[in-house]
């Protein structure tokens, strides 16, 4: 059993034998003197050494976690590990599929929690011989094949870490996020917006996006009481009687809805993440660093949508996300129908 000390977190231990991913993860917040290390550093715990990693520091940073990522992608055959990418708000600074933990001072990549995987199945049974349809030339590309599904049309404020943790915040920005995405279909005249029961449900399913219960109820898997929590906690905010009440009555009511919908659904996987709006209409969560008119795929290897931006004829990766009638490849079918063909994408 391997025990490792992180200065913040305090002790914890790993499985006997830790992958490599799983190490890179559980060490992102350490220090080190040394940036490579995040790779290196950890390779003396593992159980075998995989070929092709061997410590060499005349190597640059860049290429060490591109080289890595690569292993990893052909070691596990399926792009979870890119779900850990996290890019600033601005998009990506330079390759944009390499895992890194190496996030220097820039905490405003860091996300508290992940999209969760369970049954998902968003390439749509898309066939799964290979990840990767060829690796090129280019080192600083990957090729990934699948269908282009949707587009994003509008995106919504960020959601920090410092509205994740206060009332007073979180329920103005999911106000605003309504906004962003249009989705009231009225105005009363005092100007609260009410919006119809089905996109409720959606944006509650959404904020929900499968995350399960909180850590300490064991809940792996999203079930109605987690939607119907975080919808009623939505209901409460739009109430327009109580937004006609004192300000004390309206927060302490609204606070009390959030507490009730956290102990339903843990929301940490918020943090640092935008809602959006498809071109055909679908709700969805993406990372902080997408912006409209990037697209939404299905790809093989991945269960959860992939956000690519176009560049030309390349792409840049810009992070898994969660899509209202995509998670289960509802998509993929109707368009191999309608004769819409795998594509291949490459990305840098």
């Amino acid at each position: 059993m391997i025990e490792l000390v992180d200065r913040e977190h305090g002790r914890f231990t790993c499985d006997d034998s830790p992958n490599l991913i799983r190490l890179m993860l559980q060490t992102a917040n350490f220090e080190r003197s040394e940036p490579r290390d995040g790779v290196f550093g950890l390779l003396g715990m593992l159980k075998d050494i995989p070929d092709g990693l061997v410590p060499d520091y005349r190597k640059s940073v860049a290429v060490v976690y591109q080289e890595t990522t690569r292993y990893l992608l052909r070691r596990w055959n399926n792009l979870a590990v890119l779900q850990n990418i996290q890019h600033p708000p601005g998009g990506p600074r330079d390759c944009s599929w390499a895992f890194s933990n190496d996030f220097g001072s820039d905490q405003s990549v860091i996300t508290d929690g992940v999209l969760c995987h369970h049954d998902y199945q968003a390439h749509g049974g898309l066939e799964d011989p290979n990840l990767l349809a060829s690796e090129g030339d280019d080192l600083n590309t990957i090729l990934l094949q699948g269908i282009e599904t949707d587009s994003i049309l509008v995106v919504s404020t960020v959601c920090t870490i410092a509205i994740w943790r206060s009332y007073s915040l979180l329920s103005p920005w999911l106000l605003k996020v309504a906004e962003d995405l249009s989705l009231s279909h009225s105005r009363d005249p005092g100007g609260r917006i009410s919006i119809m029961e089905e996109v409720i449900e959606s944006l509650a399913r959404t904020i929900v996006a499968g995350s399960g219960g909180t850590q300490s109820s064991g809940t792996k898997k999203a079930t109605p009481e987690h939607v119907k929590g975080v919808a009623a906690w939505f209901k409460t905010i739009l109430d327009h009687d109580l937004a006609s009440s004192d300000a004390e009555t309206y927060y302490t009511i609204c606070k009390t809805a959030r507490i009730r919908a956290h102990e339903r659904a843990s929301l940490s996987h918020l943090v640092n993440r935008r809602l959006f709006k498809t071109r055909d209409g679908k709700l969805g969560l993406g990372p902080q660093a997408m912006r409209p008119g990037d697209s939404i795929t299905a790809l093989r290897g991945s269960d959860l949508p992939v956000i690519l931006r176009p560049c030309e004829q390349e792409f840049r990766f810009i992070g898994l996300s969660y899509v209202n009638g995509l998670m289960y490849g509802e998509t993929v079918p109707a368009l191999q129908a309608a004769g819409v063909e795998e594509h291949v994408f490459i990305v840098r």
